[in-house]
């Protein structure tokens, strides 16, 4: 099968892809997908020349690879030196650069939820950052695309000190901002998250008082998940005495949920996040 994924004809490289798909989803076939080469083949044929669906097929059975826990460390870890990983972000940004010849819809969709998995450890993280993922995850939050797949692969990224670095570098809260008040309950959630994680650095606190309104506004959220994720995140930024002091001018006029939120501040939170029949903060 690895032989032929670098077959002459399209088709059959497609085919080879599509059957490694099929053994990706066994835990023997993820091992030996790795230890074989055929991971990295794989990924290097996302930017296959001939043909789009080529490039679909491959990026199928990666994000099936990448999508069980033992599949994506074998991946990032096993894979000669992240060399997966290098290839799929490099992938992804010449998908999608303006005109590209590569452009195949719905694949820079699939990639991002390939990464969102495998982006765990600190070598997949730094592999990923050396190819300068951050400056495209934070144009794609800005224009608005494919959000959901790119919040998740911020938070994963965020996971590692150097991505966090990164993400405050690039203005990644600032795209942040507007999306915590989007409609979709799931991208409000996910950047109260991402900033909550960034936030972690010292330099996020003080450049995080631009997001505190929106996450004010998510503290009336009914979800307790949404509004944990706010809670957090207004706690971390409160460590930075200007950002403290936005907090309070955004909520000197609802004193109730000022008090409200000191309060669940000094709760230990596994006490409120699962306490049952808790009426909506609203």
């Amino acid at each position: 099968l690895k032989e032929l994924l670098t077959d002459d004809k399209p088709t059959v490289r497609q085919g080879a892809a599509r059957v490694l798909g099929r053994l990706a989803t066994l835990m023997q076939g993820r091992q030996a997908l790795c230890e074989s080469g055929c991971a990295e083949a794989l990924a290097g044929m996302l930017e296959d020349l001939d043909s789009p669906d080529v490039r679909m097929e491959a990026g199928r059975t990666l994000k099936t690879l990448t999508c069980s826990t033992d599949g994506r460390v074998e991946g990032a870890e096993k894979v000669a030196d992240g060399a997966m990983v290098i290839k799929m972000v490099r992938a992804l940004l010449a998908i999608s650069a303006k005109h590209s010849s590569l452009a195949t819809p719905g694949l820079a969709e699939l990639l991002l939820d390939s990464l969102a998995s495998v982006l765990v450890s600190d070598n997949a993280i730094t592999k990923a950052l050396e190819e300068d993922i951050m400056p495209f995850v934070v144009h794609t939050l800005r224009k608005r695309r494919m959000i959901e797949q790119t919040l998740l692969t911020l938070v994963s990224i965020c996971g590692n000190p150097d991505g966090k670095k990164a993400a405050i570098e690039h203005g990644a809260l600032a795209a942040l901002c507007g999306l915590l008040a989007s409609e979709k309950p799931i991208e409000r959630q996910l950047s109260a998250r991402a900033v909550l994680i960034i936030c972690v650095e010292e330099e996020g606190k003080h450049k995080a008082a631009v997001c505190v309104p929106n996450l004010v506004c998510q503290l009336y959220e009914p979800d307790h998940d949404m509004y944990m994720n706010a809670l957090l995140a207004l706690r971390s930024i409160a460590e930075s005495p200007a950002s403290r002091a936005t907090i309070l001018k955004v909520l000197e006029d609802d004193p109730d949920m000022l008090a409200t939120m000191m309060n669940d501040l000094e709760t230990h939170l596994a006490a409120f996040r699962y306490e049952p029949n808790k009426p909506p903060r609203v």
